[in-house]
C-alpha cells in the first residue's frame, strides 16, 4: 500500500498534531518524514476503479462521490496545509503547498466524479510551483522540510524557496491561485446537485489557507 505523503526539510525543532496525524519533533539538519493517512491503494491488476483506505482500514472507492471519499480528499488537503504552514522558514511554504496539492491530485482518478477536482488541483499546483520558481531565492538552497508520522520516515522532492523580500507579494499571489481553484471547484458542479455538496467541501478546504497566505 502506498501512502499519500509529503517530504520536506526544516531548520528548527517543531512538533505538532494534524487531526489524527501525530508528527514527531523535527531537529535542524535531520531528514524526517510525514505521511498523510488514509493512504492510497493502487488499483490491482484488472481493477477498474481506484480506491483508498479510510483510517479504519475500509476501502473507499474514488470514482463516485461519497462522504468517505470526499473526507479523504479534504483531510489530505488540510493535513498538507497544516504541515506547510508549520515550517519555520516561510520562504518554502508556497512550493510546499504546490507539491502537496500535486500529491493529492495524483491520488484522484482522471475519470468519474472527482476528475474535475483532480484537474483543478493539478492546475493550482502547477501555478503555485511556477510562482515559487519565478520568485526563487538566490541565497537560500532548495530543501526538504521534514517530519514523521507513526514513526515512519518519508522524504519528498526538494522545494524551491522564494526570495525573502517577495514573501508578502508572493503570498498574496498564492492566495489568489487558491481562491481561483476554490471558485472553479464550486462552478464546475453548479448544475449537479449530487456532487455539489462534495465539491463545496473540497473548495472550502482548498480556500482555507488564503488568509494565512495574505498575512505573510
Amino acid at each position: 500500500m502506498q501512502k499519500l505523503y509529503l517530504k520536506l526539510a526544516v531548520s528548527a525543532v517543531c512538533a505538532f498534531t494534524i487531526s489524527s496525524f501525530s508528527v514527531a519533533p523535527v531537529v535542524a539538519g535531520e531528514d524526517v518524514v510525514i505521511t498523510f493517512e488514509p493512504g492510497f491503494i493502487p488499483p490491482s491488476i484488472g481493477a477498474s476503479k481506484p480506491t483508498a483506505l479510510s483510517p479504519t482500514g475500509e476501502v473507499i472507492e474514488l470514482e463516485t462521490v461519497s462522504n468517505d471519499a470526499t473526507n479523504f480528499v479534504t483531510q489530505a488537503i488540510e493535513g498538507i496545509y497544516a504541515f506547510c504552514s508549520s515550517a519555520s522558514q516561510t520562504e518554502y511554504m508556497v512550493d510546499c503547498l504546490g507539491a502537496g496539492l500535486a500529491d493529492v491530485a495524483d491520488q484522484l482518478p482522471d475519470t468519474g466524479d472527482y476528475a474535475e477536482a483532480r484537474a483543478i488541483l493539478e492546475d493550482a499546483s502547477q501555478k503555485l510551483r511556477a510562482l515559487a520558481t519565478a520568485n526563487k531565492s538566490t541565497t537560500l538552497p532548495k530543501a526538504r522540510l521534514s517530519g514523521t508520522i507513526k514513526a515512519k520516515p518519508v522524504r519528498t522532492k526538494r522545494l524551491t524557496p522564494i526570495k525573502t523580500p517577495a514573501i508578502s507579494s508572493t503570498g498574496a499571489q498564492a492566495a489568489a491561485i487558491l481562491e481561483e481553484a476554490e471558485t472553479l471547484l464550486l462552478r464546475s458542479v453548479a448544475n449537479s446537485d449530487r456532487r455539489k455538496v462534495h465539491y463545496a467541501q473540497m473548495a472550502q478546504a482548498v480556500g482555507s489557507q488564503t488568509i494565512l497566505l495574505r498575512s505573510l
